[in-house]
């Protein structure tokens, strides 16, 4: 297939699947989302749980409960990353994520 030069030769399945739950208890100490270095080769979805009184904060390792991306309860962002050890949390009130990347 080929558009405007562009040449898709093969694509690359994920060989696996990384899941998990990261729960950041103290708000304004930030949390990485999982410390696993095993390349992604398409990014993560990362989900605040719905009993989540509040936000969880997204973002890198100067993430703090006062910037970074703000998830709701129940609410989701995808992030085409390559490890999951780039992503960190805080919170404004304690509370989780799950996640899931490949």
């Amino acid at each position: 297939m080929s558009l405007s030069g562009i040449s898709i030769n093969s694509i690359t399945m994920p060989p696996t699947v990384i899941m998990g739950k990261t729960d950041v208890g103290t708000p304004g100490t930030r949390v990485q989302l999982d410390s696993s270095t095993t390349p992604l080769k398409s990014g993560v979805t990362i989900k605040a749980v719905v009993t989540n009184t509040d936000k969880i904060l997204v973002g890198n390792n100067i993430v703090d409960s006062t910037n970074g991306y703000r998830l709701g309860p129940a609410e989701t962002i995808f992030l085409e990353i390559t490890t999951l050890a780039t992503v960190y949390l805080d919170a404004i009130a304690a509370g989780s994520v799950t996640y899931i990347a490949s």
